[in-house]
């Protein structure tokens, strides 16, 4: 059994993850200032759980998780041979692409986390994470009146709502925001005060409003699915089955409407379409094409940028016009099934459904009504909601990773609990309270090395900044070989140069980026662009255009 001082170390760290991922920007230091923060947050709290997980490795009852062990592993293992036989830059599929930062190194660190979710899952530490999912909402509720009200400090680029939140993205706000609110409105069923549920009512209409300003329909959709399973977990922990199946019926018939609605179809269509949608049906239809033509090992890590151009149809190239592009399908499973294949995507599905077994199991055998846990489990699927029409942003995938790891853990260890409390009578399993001098020196080394690995793309973030704004020739062309390589920071490296007529530096960037990103459209285009290019070499630049974007008419 593990001890009840690692338990609680681990526990902690998950939460402070909870609460510092999120809010961890640079937005006076790095060109990207949300993504390459937040991974080294991300990686750092990953490498100290490992630690953490080897070196109290003798107290863990690994056979209790071996199902969950077994498909993290086996999509580690998938996630490796992508790696290596996909051909795709290594350096890139290990951090992921610029903005988004969801390469190998993620996957990985999400996986530790998951697994070190479940094994610390329990009814003390459930009420612990509903807490701070409470307190995340109520930060992002703040600040995103603060954005409302025009007192950002933050200068934000931003051509959307202002209501950005610490992701900077109106979609990601309204999301993480209809997450937390699942949590919030569970919150009023628990037996508190009647001045804690009127609090807790009156903050939840105060982040409905905020997701509202974000002007993104998102947050409102994934908040109603997940408290509508909150309800319906309620009504059939009652004992109201009549009343249930009823509800069940409803929730089904409603459901499907919103999903019609979404696409412009029923009734609710004329509330719910958005024209981004059209973009997104585009972005599917790019992503199962590249699925179906690379079915083993996909096109490579956060590669679905690189391959758009050639994946999309006639249609998108047209309606939206040739440089409209995007770096992800906007679906969770699109994007596993296109950068890794079939069998990544198998692996993925498969863990999320024992997840959802792992939800169905607590629910069948308990008999009331588990505020805690049901408010995870809306959560939950609140995340799932809004992951099949957008992306793994990172703070948000954490969440989700954290919360199918929680649910899994739970369900063993309430599975187990007659079975550990014999053990604990009989004297044969006891608890150390008090945390061994050695983890300390863990927690230093793991996270120090941590942040050594997953702040890369963050000191090569800030590096890129630093020398754009001094205007010198050499650190600006240096920046664009700092690791890891970046074909967008290349790009803009060859622009600026370019465009204050060094044009031999630029071309000497390029050529480095072409080397290491013989597939980007960008950077080709780019050369495209210089006359000191013989009119030859133009005519091979142009048919390689043509065969990255065969859909463009304007090459």
């Amino acid at each position: 059994m593990l001890d009840q001082s690692i338990r609680e170390l681990l526990t902690k760290i998950i939460l402070a993850g909870l609460i510092l991922i999120p809010i961890s920007i640079l937005p006076y230091s790095a060109i990207d200032p949300i993504n390459t923060p937040q991974l080294a947050v991300l990686v750092v709290v990953a490498f100290v759980i490992f630690g953490i997980l080897i070196a109290a490795r003798s107290s863990i009852e690994f056979s209790s998780f071996r199902v969950t062990l077994g498909l993290l592993s086996v999509f580690n293992l998938d996630l490796l041979m992508v790696f290596i036989f996909s051909k795709a830059n290594l350096g890139l599929q290990f951090y992921g692409t610029f903005g988004r930062n969801t390469g190998l190194l993620t996957y990985i660190s999400l996986s530790v986390i998951l697994f070190s979710a479940a094994l610390v899952s329990n009814e003390e530490s459930l009420i612990k994470f509903n807490k701070m999912f409470y307190l995340v909402g109520l930060i992002a509720t703040i600040y995103g009146v603060i954005q409302f009200l025009g007192l950002d400090p933050v200068p934000w680029d931003n051509i959307f709502s202002p209501v950005i939140g610490f992701l900077g993205n109106p979609n990601f706000q309204s999301a993480l925001l209809g997450i937390c609110g699942v949590i919030v409105f569970t919150s009023m069923f628990n037996t508190g005060t009647g001045k804690a549920k009127i609090s807790a009512g009156i903050f939840l209409l105060a982040l409905v409003f905020t997701i509202y300003q974000t002007n993104s329909k998102q947050g409102l959709l994934n908040l109603l699915a997940g408290v509508a399973i909150v309800i319906w977990i309620y009504i059939k922990e009652i004992g109201q089955k009549k009343f249930t199946h009823l509800v069940t019926v409803f929730m089904l018939f409603f459901g499907s409407l919103v999903a019609l609605g979404v696409f412009n179809y029923g009734p609710l269509g004329d509330v719910l379409y958005k024209r981004s949608v059209s973009a997104r049906i585009f972005y599917w239809e790019a992503g199962l094409k590249m699925t179906l033509e690379h079915p083993l090992w996909g096109v490579g890590l956060d590669n679905y940028g690189d391959w758009f151009r050639r994946a999309r149809t006639s249609r998108a190239a047209t309606e939206f016009g040739p440089d409209s592009v995007s770096d992800v399908a906007h679906n969770v499973l699109l994007d596993f099934s296109s950068n890794g294949g079939l069998l990544l995507l198998g692996i993925y599905v498969s863990l999320m459904a024992f997840t959802t077994l792992s939800i169905i199991r607590v629910i069948m055998r308990q008999n009331k009504f588990n505020s805690s846990h049901s408010a995870l489990v809306g959560a939950w699927v609140s995340y799932q909601v809004q992951s099949f029409i957008s992306i793994n942003q990172l703070a948000l995938v954490f969440i989700g990773w954290v919360l199918s790891g929680l649910l899994i853990g739970y369900e063993i260890s309430t599975r187990n609990k007659s079975k550990e409390a014999q053990k604990n009578e009989s004297g044969k399993t006891k608890s150390k309270n008090v945390l061994q001098p050695k983890y300390v020196l863990i927690v230093f080394i793991t996270g120090t090395l941590g942040f050594l690995v997953g702040s890369q793309p963050m000191i090569s973030s800030i590096k890129f900044r630093s020398a754009l704004e001094s205007g010198q020739v050499d650190r600006i062309a240096n920046s664009a070989k700092l690791i890891p390589l970046e074909p967008f920071r290349i790009y803009q490296v060859a622009s600026v140069l370019k465009n204050n007529k060094f044009d031999k530096e630029a071309l000497d960037v390029l050529e480095v980026g072409l080397k290491n990103f013989p597939d980007s459209y960008i950077l080709w285009r780019l050369l495209s662009e210089f006359p000191e290019v013989p009119d030859a070499q133009t005519a091979e630049i142009k048919a390689k255009m043509r065969e990255l974007d065969p859909k463009n008419k304007q090459i």
